[in-house]
């Protein structure tokens, strides 16, 4: 019996672990993903806006390189809100992030932004 906790209270730690290291890692992936060249990308020139509040095309919001850095940083405080979840949220969180990951990346292929913005 005693062994048996033991081996419990050791495995919470690594199994705590390994969802904090997955978590990150798909933060970086859409991190990188979402950069400038990447396959999430907007490849559409952010257009500047008149004094009148219209654009003269489609402008992205997401295209700002301060916009960018706050998004990495929003990916990595997942992973730390993990650290502090109950154990049963770290993997919720570690699917529903791997699950937009995905869901970004198939819908990106579908509808990519260029043909959005041609078509507007």
């Amino acid at each position: 019996m005693t062994t048996t906790l033991v081996l419990l209270g050791a495995a919470t730690p690594i199994v705590v672990g390994v969802v904090v290291l997955g978590i990150a890692l798909v933060g970086e992936l859409t991190r990188r993903a979402s950069s400038p060249g990447g396959r999430l990308a907007a490849a559409v020139a952010p257009s500047p806006v008149t004094a009148a509040g219209s654009s003269g095309g489609a402008v992205n919001p997401l295209v700002g390189a301060g916009v960018q850095r706050a998004l990495g940083v929003l990916q990595s405080i997942t992973a730390v809100v993990a650290c502090f979840v109950p154990l049963a949220a770290g993997p919720y969180l570690l699917v529903t992030a791997w699950w937009t990951f995905a869901q970004r990346l198939v819908l990106r292929r579908r509808y990519p932004l260029e043909a959005a913005a041609e078509a507007q």
